[in-house]
């Protein structure tokens, strides 16, 4: 045989195997052994074999673009939106329809893992993440707040800031001086008191800030009153100085919404509703007066806190951002976090590379430089045209709810901090995010946290504090064991798994 015809025999026969190789290979539909600890560096580049990897959750538009930019890092892999049910955000009743057909994705949005974790839906990331060079990129608070009985079961993608928004042009027009971000509860209380003068100016909208004033007062504890160190509840002392300086808000008409919340609008017209609003603040809901610049303080725990969304949709008032307040002169606020997590479930058969695909949407370097350059570049009619099957309001909102990334790294916070026109306070909480004992939304990551937390906790402090039935003093005793034993309860169920 000529050497000609030799290395065109063995040329043939690498194209075979090569090809058997390619039919053996994808990712998704069905159970698979996760041991891989391996990061996907090493699994994904031009002449590795080609996986799909899909992901399932909110944000169509920047999974489809992102994953294309990872596409042309790692040309083996393709990233699909998965999206069967025409579903956004991904919940518990789908992961689990899903795992019983075997169609589960490979990626999916994920909030609390409690069902997954019982339903063994979700992979450990765990030795993934421990044998990658770049893992001091993630925030230490944020591994630890996405662990799950020593199982690291999901990432964040994005973060946001539970603030107390404040109307500077208010304070300052009725000659009170604009706090600092390290303000106390009594410099909020008194700005709260002194800007209420109804129906022309209300102090703050609600009373649900006694919720996060309790890691304040307490830094061993979290929102509600929860202590992760011992996974346990703690109804006593800063429970109840928090719920009664809310109260004392409360019951005295300072706010707006419990007094709306208890209208009898059973008519269906809510002209009750819309007669009271009036009465306490001369329109018909808060969040017009809050528009209009006529609410001092209003408490905010969703994205609409993180971003300068622009003056003119607040009357073109003067307003910043701020930490929860501090009970003391000299404290250091802690930061409050929420977080939109991702997991990768057990039906993905390349769980390295899949991920590899994980960390580029949510601490790799590479990853926000690449969502950097989709925003700078934005173009919505040419994205309209390029994606017809997308509706308007979901291209714009894609790329509005793009929050801050959990990179702990000073030029990852600034650039993201420009490209947002981050109000001066969401800088100051970026910037303080590794230093301030963070704590992180209880009801994305503790197990059985918002069963307690609003069906035990708030449900007492809104129907009988907030009503003026019960003190918080009165309540302490009961609401102590109730969270007690329910929390046991989850902790045995979750125990019982594996």
């Amino acid at each position: 045989m000529s050497a000609k015809k030799f290395f065109r025999v063995l040329a043939m026969m690498s194209a075979v195997l090569m090809l058997t190789t390619l039919l053996l290979t994808g990712c998704g539909g069905n159970n698979t052994d996760n041991s891989k600890t391996e990061t996907s560096s090493n699994a994904s580049g031009a002449n590795a074999d080609p996986v799909t990897i899909r992901i399932a959750g909110e944000g169509q538009l920047l999974v489809t673009l992102l994953g294309k930019k990872y596409t042309e890092l790692h040309p083996n892999v393709t990233i699909e939106y998965y999206n069967p049910d025409g579903q956004g955000y991904v919940n518990n009743e789908m992961l689990i329809k899903w795992s019983a057909a075997g169609t589960l994705p490979d990626i999916v949005n994920i909030d609390n893992p409690e069902i997954a974790y019982q339903n063994d839906i979700l992979v450990d990331l765990t030795n993934y993440f421990n044998n990658d060079p770049d893992k001091a990129l993630l925030y230490e608070d944020i591994v630890k707040y996405c662990t799950t009985n020593d199982q690291l079961l999901m990432i964040p993608y994005q973060l946001f800031f539970s603030t107390v928004m404040v109307n500077k042009t208010l304070i300052e027009e009725n000659n009170l001086d604009v706090p600092e971000y390290d303000w106390t509860v009594d410099e909020f209380v008194n700005i709260v008191k002194k800007l209420t003068v109804p129906p022309q100016m209300l102090g703050t909208y609600d009373g649900g800030l006694w919720r996060y004033l309790i890691p304040n007062y307490d830094p061993t504890l979290e929102v509600s009153g929860y202590r992760r160190s011992d996974k346990s509840w703690v109804v006593g002392e800063a429970f109840q100085a928090a719920v009664d300086v809310m109260a004392d808000l409360v019951l005295n008409d300072y706010t707006a919404y419990e007094r709306l919340n208890a209208t009898d609008n059973s008519d269906g017209t809510w002209a009750n509703w819309y007669a009271l609003s009036n009465e306490i603040i001369g329109v018909d809901d808060p969040w017009t007066a809050w528009q209009q610049g006529t609410v001092a303080t209003w408490f905010e725990s969703t994205y609409w806190s993180t971003w300068d969304v622009g003056n003119e949709i607040y009357g073109g008032q003067e307003w910043d951002c701020y930490p929860i307040p501090v009970w003391k002169e000299g404290d250091t606020p802690r930061i409050a976090v929420i977080n939109d997590n991702y997991a990768i479930t057990r039906g993905c058969k390349n769980p390295d590379v899949a991920y590899d695909v994980l960390k580029f949407f949510t601490y790799s370097k590479e990853g926000f430089n690449a969502r950097m350059n989709i925003w700078e570049n934005y173009d919505a009619e040419a994205l309209k045209a390029e994606y017809p099957e997308m509706a308007e309001n979901n291209l714009i909102s894609d790329f509005f709810s793009m929050g801050l990334s959990p990179i702990d790294d000073q030029g990852v916070r600034d650039k993201w901090a420009e490209m947002y026109k981050a109000k001066d306070g969401i800088k100051y909480m970026i910037n303080h995010l590794a230093d301030s004992n963070m704590y992180l939304d209880g009801g994305k990551s503790v197990p059985g946290f918002s069963s307690v937390a609003n069906d035990i906790l708030a449900d007492a402090v809104s129907n009988q504090v907030f009503t003026g039935q019960k003190s918080a003093a009165d309540l302490l005793t009961d609401l102590q064991s109730r969270a007690d034993a329910a929390q046991k309860e989850i902790l045995d169920s979750l125990n019982k798994v594996k």
